[in-house]
């Protein structure tokens, strides 16, 4: 059970099996907004500004630069908003306990939300929501010339081994679009080809690993198996124009995938990543809306970037080696602009490229700290140890603020 105080404080930690109640209980440490604002109001306390957590997802408003939308996994959870530029964040209300798995926008600036409780869709300002479906949610695909289509993937496991549905009215009611031989496979993405909205390829992962690749000439209604992509789990796939991308893998058991492009809507694959890559964990590609040939993989051991298609890569792109990347985003307006969502740090954010990257997280006050200890012989060094997902380390303070 995760609570929250009537300060809006709410608890984290590790679960512990509890035998006398039968159930997974949590070993709590404070965080989050609403415990920030109560010990800055208390005496003698004040915010340190170990801001972070594990965002998965973050994209900006396609009619509006300022607002960006981060949402966070893991124990971290919830959905934060930024009207600056991702200068500051505040955690919208009613998102504390969601995981958000991603977030898209419409064409003219509707942001739609998948998450562990379902799907939701905002007003322009990200201020209001409703909620278009309860299924527990992987990503979201839209249509952007018909509004009405909206395409979800979802955890199989979660819906009775259906993962994959079409809306054509909004959200109203849902198509169960789901291929025969994906039942027990959770569905990561889906991507078309703009020539021809009836041919479509769909992603999958297993809970341990594994993972096919589904196409379709008729909009969903047959589907084929589309070979020569590794077997292993798959986690984003879209279409620059002229080619399918698909990316994957996972670090446990050592499940790499990398990147993989399809010229003929997925009957073959060839690799475009290359051996020298430190990881081939990659959870999610990225294209500049201006020039497709620009491409950001998100890797589990930094962001690496091409800027031919993916004939040649920078590793460790922006100085990011150390960092495991979940998400990026361009700005449509400004090539040079980007965001990452990684783990621990939250949000990362570059305006001349990459030459400088910069933590960009005040306000998410998600990160999972487990311990800290002060230096008996320095009162201004102070050690914090957390925790993100499949990671952690440490944090240093050398100066007191």
């Amino acid at each position: 059970e995760v609570r929250a105080d009537e300060n809006g404080a709410r608890t984290a930690g590790w679960p512990m099996r509890n035998p006398a109640r039968g159930r997974d209980e949590r070993i709590e440490t404070a965080t989050g907004s609403g415990a920030q604002e109560r010990l800055e109001a208390a005496p003698g306390w004040k915010n340190l500004g170990l801001y972070g957590g594990s965002v998965a997802a973050i994209e900006v408003s396609p009619t509006n630069p300022n607002l960006v939308l981060a949402g966070l996994i893991f124990m971290s959870q919830g959905l934060y908003r930024s009207t600056d530029g991702g200068a500051t964040w505040t955690l919208l209300p009613n998102w504390t306990y969601i995981e958000v798995e991603d977030i898209e926008f419409s064409p003219d600036g509707i942001p739609y939300i998948a998450t562990n409780n379902g799907v939701y869709r905002g007003n322009a300002d990200a201020t209001s929501w409703q909620q278009l479906d309860f299924r527990r949610a992987r990503k979201i695909v839209l249509n952007p010339s018909n509004p009405n289509e909206i395409w979800i993937c979802t955890y199989a496991d979660q819906n009775n081994g259906t993962n994959l549905f079409q809306s054509l009215n909004g959200g109203t009611t849902w198509i169960n679009k789901t291929p025969p031989g994906g039942a027990f496979w959770d569905c990561n993405g889906i991507a078309f080809n703009p020539a021809n909205r009836n041919i479509a390829i769909a992603v999958f992962s297993g809970w341990i690993g594994g993972g096919p690749v589904w196409r379709t000439l008729d909009g969903g209604s047959t589907w084929f198996n589309s070979f020569g992509a590794t077997n292993n789990p798959k986690r984003d796939i879209v279409h620059e124009g002229t080619r399918f991308l698909l990316c994957g893998g996972q670090d446990f058991a050592n499940q790499g995938v990398g990147v993989y492009a399809s010229s003929n809507d997925g009957v073959t694959w060839v690799p475009l990543h290359g051996f020298a890559w430190p990881s081939r964990a990659v959870n999610d590609l990225e294209l500049d809306p201006q020039n497709p040939n620009v491409i950001l993989a998100c890797t589990t051991r930094g962001l690496v970037r091409s800027t031919d298609g993916g004939y040649n890569w920078t590793i460790a792109f922006a100085g990011t080696s150390a960092i495991s990347v979940n998400s990026a985003c361009i700005l449509p307006s400004n090539s040079d602009a980007f965001y990452l969502g990684v783990e621990a740090y939250g949000v990362m954010k570059s305006t001349d490229g990459g030459d400088h990257l910069d933590v960009s997280s005040k306000g998410i006050s998600s990160l999972q700290v487990f311990s800290i200890a002060g230096n008996p012989n320095d009162p201004n060094e102070i050690f914090a140890a957390f925790q993100a997902l499949n990671s952690g380390g440490i944090f240093r303070s050398l100066g007191r603020r």
